[in-house]
């Protein structure tokens, strides 16, 4: 049940500020802007500005152990009786809160930051925007109390902890995402190209970092030259003009590509130190002897119902111009499986 509400802003956002038993919290009127919740126990202090007629805002700073939160009554006949009266209610749960944490220890199954934290991203989230109409109805208003109002939706916060808790996996940028824009003219594949039009093209740090994964002749390269020899800016501007990105871009060789027309003076060189796609692939170790799921040759010899000769699906193709991409889809795949 609430004990003292009132319209005011946050961050110089309007909203409704609301004060139960237990949170301290504040809602937005926009569920795109943010929200606030505290716990009454996490406040150590309150303090009131002095209205002036220079300055004419009521306003409320709310201090806990890590921030000091400042609202602004705006709504009202007198803004500034409804920061005394939230005031003096908020006075009174912080004289009662100190006085039990004093006499006790705090309740097992007292709300925690945790669980403030949890219900201020469920409310904060637009997706969440009926909930948080339904908390401003059901809460603010006084009909319920926070805690009933959570009870039935533990669900809600369960769903929320797990989700705040999942890693964030590997970028899956990579050549294809390098944006190309032409500015000055026609974009040089068309028909009728224009020699003064200038392409651009955007590394960011994901497509990067992906590039040094997949491919271990940039990566040679970008250790050796960079920035002993040249700017790290210098380096991705050679290398879009190069024929192995432009190679690599549309999934061929750059060695194949370069060779009716010199070799790459930086990438070129590198690659073929890295590999010859001119060899059959190599074997590999496993990634994991004790996980069969991680080894795709586990199954090489598994359709015994056919004889036992080698199974043919498993083996390298006769286009050797594949070999270039089936290397890097399997670069990459053995990335996303080591991040698992």
């Amino acid at each position: 049940m609430a004990l003292a509400g009132a319209a005011a802003s946050y961050k110089k956002k309007n909203g409704m500020l609301t004060l139960s038993p237990t949170v301290l919290s504040f809602m937005a009127t926009s569920s795109l802007d943010e929200s606030l919740m505290l716990q009454v126990s996490q406040i150590k202090s309150q303090a009131a500005n002095v209205v002036a007629e220079k300055n004419k805002k009521v306003i409320l700073k709310v201090s806990t152990a890590d921030a000091a939160h400042n609202f602004v009554f705006t709504g009202g006949v007198d803004p500034l009786a409804d920061r005394t009266r939230f005031s003096d209610a908020l006075a009174r749960l912080l004289i009662n809160s100190n006085s039990i944490s004093n006499a006790a220890p705090a309740n097992a199954g007292a709300i925690t930051a945790h669980d403030i934290a949890l219900r201020q991203k469920l409310l904060s989230n637009p997706k969440n925007k009926d909930l948080k109409l339904l908390h401003q109805d059901l809460v603010i208003s006084g009909i319920i109390s926070e805690h009933d109002f959570w009870a039935s939706r533990k669900e809600l916060l369960v769903n929320q902890d797990w989700v705040s808790g999942q890693k964030k996996g590997m970028s899956s940028a990579s050549l294809v995402d390098v944006l190309k824009v032409v500015s000055g003219g026609s974009d040089s594949n068309t028909n009728t190209p224009d020699l003064q039009a200038q392409t651009t093209y955007k590394f960011t740090p994901e497509v990067i970092h992906s590039i040094c994964i997949q491919f271990p002749a940039v990566q040679l390269a970008y250790e050796k030259y960079v920035p002993e020899k040249m700017s790290e800016r210098e380096f991705w501007t050679k290398y879009a003009q190069s024929k192995s990105f432009h190679a690599l871009k549309s999934g061929k060789s750059a060695a194949l590509a370069a060779a009716g027309a010199g070799s790459d003076e930086i990438f070129g060189a590198k690659e073929g130190e890295v590999e010859d796609d001119s060899l059959p692939i190599p074997k590999k170790p496993r990634l994991d002897p004790g996980n069969k799921l991680l080894d795709l040759s586990c199954t090489e010899e598994d359709h015994l119902e056919y004889g036992n000769a080698p199974d043919t699906t498993m083996k390298p193709g006769s286009y050797r111009t594949a070999l270039p991409i089936i290397r890097r889809l399997n670069r990459h795949s053995t990335v996303v499986l080591k991040s698992l």
